[in-house]
């Protein structure tokens, strides 16, 4: 139900994600930039640190360019982790009126061991703020029909989503 509380949407999550969204670390900080407080071309940051982290260029910078003019026609939004000053992590997320996306993220796995719970306080971050905006979270669908054939990243990201239970 769309009307759910936050403490109710929580309850649903799989115990071990909800510790891992109690849990804080020093020095870590979760920012959110939308419509009101994005700054132009800052998506190029997340372009650039998606090249270093996955050590090449993947998408084209007008496909960077059109997640742009998401944010700045209030549809989306970024979260964008630092550690020690030090920027670990950049997610994308689509919504409208109805329901939020998640979209896209690159993350310095360097950082895992620092931050443990990274992805699960960057989902809560965009669940907490998307819940005033719209009716709906998509963290995205399960998706895993035959395991012998997909990749162990394809697995993981599976098993990710699958603690947020729906």
């Amino acid at each position: 139900d769309h009307l759910d509380s936050i403490e109710q949407i929580k309850s649903n999550f799989s115990s071990n994600t909800r510790n891992e969204i109690k849990r804080n670390y020093e020095d870590t900080k979760y920012e959110i930039f939308d419509k009101k407080n994005y700054k132009k071309e800052q998506i190029f940051e997340m372009m650039n640190f998606h090249t270093k982290i996955s050590g090449k260029k993947t998408r084209s910078k007008q496909s960077w360019k059109q997640n742009e003019e998401m944010i700045l026609n209030d549809k989306g939004f970024l979260i964008k982790v630092i550690y020690k000053d030090i920027l670990v992590s950049y997610s994308l997320f689509f919504y409208n009126n109805v329901t939020c996306r998640y979209f896209s993220s690159v993350s310095d796995r360097d950082y895992y061991k620092q931050i443990r719970n990274i992805h699960h306080k960057t989902i809560w971050t965009a669940i907490n703020f998307a819940k005033k905006r719209c009716k709906f979270f998509n963290v995205g669908i399960i998706t895993i029909f035959n395991k012998k054939n997909i990749t162990d990243k394809k697995i993981n990201i599976e098993k990710f989503k699958k603690k947020f239970k729906g």
